[in-house]
């Protein structure tokens, strides 16, 4: 992960506020309950009271940005391959 001028110090300020406190969060969503990384996903974390999701994103090779958690298609789709690689169509 990249970070902007400035964000660096911020995430440790954070992350310094938040020490000795455990934190839960939604990974990929409430993914037991609906496809991970759908806005049904994300939805059902919230209603469970989560305060922080997770997602991942990747892009498209025309830019197309898409929250998924793997680098490929393979493991949760009928489709195979590098999302990296693929066109948004």
């Amino acid at each position: 992960m990249t970070l902007n001028p400035g964000q660096e110090s911020a995430m440790y300020e954070l992350l310094a506020s938040r020490a000795g406190r455990v934190h839960v969060c939604g990974h990929r969503g409430h993914s037991l309950e609906a496809p991970e990384n759908t806005m049904a996903a994300f939805q059902g974390a919230i209603d469970l009271g989560y305060k922080y999701l997770e997602t991942d994103v990747h892009v498209t090779r025309d830019g197309v940005v898409i929250a998924f958690h793997d680098s490929r298609l393979d493991r949760v789709t009928d489709r195979e391959g590098e999302i990296a690689e693929m066109s948004w169509d």
